[in-house]
C-alpha cells in the first residue's frame, strides 16, 4: 500500500465520527433529549435510537487508526515515541492549557500550575480528552498489534469479533433481561483486553481495510448487516427502557448503560457501507467534491481538539434559542444543525493552524 495513498470512504467515516462525537456531548438538548420527552411516544423512541446510533464514532475512529496505521510499515521505537506519542501528548498538553485559561475565564478555576498538572495527570476534568489517553495508550502498544494483525488469519480475525460481541453485546443482554442485573458473570472470566476500544477496533479497521475484498459484490450482505444493526439498536432502545422503569432513574449515566452493547455491529456496518458506496461511487463524484472531503477529513482532528470550546460558546451566545425559539425548528434538527455549526467554526479555528509549521502538527 502507498504510505501517501488516501481514501475517500475512510476520510467521509472521519467526517460523520466528528459529527456525532460533537452530538454526543450536546446533553439535554440533543443527546440526552429523549429522556425529555413523553415516556413510550414516538419521539421518545426516535431519539433514544439517534442517541443510540451515535455511539459508534469513536469506535470509527480507532478503526480507522487501525487501518491505516497497522498497516504500515515497522517503524523504530525511537521512530514512533518521538513522532506519533509526542505529537497526541503535545495536542494533550497544549488544548488541556487552553480548555484551563478557558475555565479560568468563566471563574470555573484559579490559575495554579501544579493543580493544572495534578488534574492533567490523573483526571478527566476534561471529558472530551478521554479519547487522547486511550489514543496514546493504543499508540504505545502499537508495535504490538501490528504484530498481531499481520500475524492472525482471517478465520481468527472473525473467532476474536466473536468472542468480543459474545461477551461485550450478547451476555450482558441475556443476563439483563433475564435477572435485571441481579446474577453477571465473573469478571475474571471475560477477555477484558480483546474487547478494549483500543484493541479490538484498530484490528476490525484493519480486517475490513485490508481483508475484505471484492467489496462491491457485498451489497447483499451490506443489506442484511443493517437489518441486524437497526434490530439490534431498537433493543438497546428497549433494554435502556427496561433499566430505567426498573431503577426509577433516567439520569444521563445511568441511562448509557445499553448505549454501547452493539456498537460493535454498528461500527462494522458503516464501515462496510461507506467502503461500499465509495468504491461503488466515486468515479461519479467530483473532484472538488473529493477535494472538500480531504480537507474537512484533515481537519476533524482539530474539530474535536476544539469542539467542547466551541460549543460551550455558541450556547452562551444562545444558539439553542435561535433555532428552537426564533426558527421555531423540531428540537432534534436544531441539535443536528448546531453540531454543524461547531464543525464549521471548528474547522474555521483548525485551518490557519495547518498552515503554521510547529503548530500543524497539534491539530493534523
Amino acid at each position: 500500500m502507498n504510505r501517501h495513498q488516501k481514501y475517500l470512504y475512510l476520510e467521509l467515516m472521519r467526517i460523520l465520527a466528528c459529527f456525532f462525537v460533537i452530538f454526543n456531548h450536546t446533553g439535554n438538548n440533543g443527546f440526552f433529549l429523549f429522556s425529555q420527552r413523553p415516556w413510550g411516544g414516538l419521539q421518545f423512541w426516535i431519539y433514544m435510537f439517534v442517541s443510540i446510533f451515535c455511539k459508534f464514532s469513536v469506535p470509527v475512529f480507532f478503526a480507522i487508526s487501525g487501518a491505516l496505521l497497522l498497516s504500515k510499515n515497522e517503524e523504530p521505537l525511537k521512530a514512533l515515541w518521538c513522532r506519533r506519542i509526542a505529537r497526541i501528548a503535545g495536542s494533550l498538553l497544549a488544548f488541556s492549557l487552553i480548555y484551563y485559561i478557558a475555565e479560568i475565564f468563566l471563574g470555573r478555576q484559579t490559575w495554579n500550575l501544579s493543580k493544572f498538572f495534578s488534574q492533567l495527570y490523573d483526571s478527566n476534568w476534561n471529558f472530551s480528552f478521554w479519547y487522547l489517553y486511550a489514543y496514546l495508550q493504543m499508540l504505545i502498544t502499537l508495535p504490538l498489534l501490528r504484530a498481531l494483525a499481520r500475524n492472525l488469519e482471517n478465520q481468527y480475525f472473525y473467532y476474536g469479533f466473536a468472542v468480543a460481541l459474545f461477551f461485550y453485546a450478547v451476555l450482558p443482554t441475556v443476563q439483563f433481561l433475564l435477572w435485571q442485573d441481579r446474577h453477571s458473570l465473573n469478571g475474571n472470566l471475560r477477555p477484558g483486553w480483546l474487547t478494549a476500544n483500543t484493541v479490538m477496533y484498530p484490528l476490525m479497521g484493519y480486517f475490513l481495510h485490508n481483508k475484505v475484498c471484492s467489496i462491491e459484490k457485498k451489497g447483499r450482505l451490506i443489506s442484511l448487516m443493517w437489518v441486524f444493526n437497526v434490530l439490534t439498536i431498537a433493543l438497546c432502545c428497549i433494554m435502556t427502557y427496561k433499566k430505567a422503569k426498573l431503577t426509577g432513574e433516567c439520569s444521563e449515566g445511568v441511562s448509557q448503560t445499553f448505549h454501547n452493547t452493539f456498537v460493535m455491529v454498528n461500527t462494522a456496518a458503516i464501515f462496510l457501507s461507506s467502503k461500499y458506496l465509495a468504491v461503488t461511487y466515486e468515479d461519479k463524484l467530483s473532484q472538488w467534491f473529493k477535494k472538500a472531503v480531504f480537507a474537512v477529513g484533515k481537519g476533524t482532528f482539530g474539530i474535536y481538539l476544539w469542539h467542547v470550546l466551541v460549543l460551550r460558546l455558541l450556547t452562551r451566545f444562545k444558539i439553542w434559542e435561535l433555532f428552537r425559539d426564533k426558527l421555531d425548528l423540531n428540537y432534534m434538527i436544531s441539535a443536528f444543525l448546531v453540531c454543524l455549526c461547531v464543525m464549521v467554526a471548528g474547522y474555521g479555528l483548525t485551518w490557519p493552524m495547518q498552515k503554521i509549521p510547529l503548530i500543524r502538527k497539534l491539530v493534523s
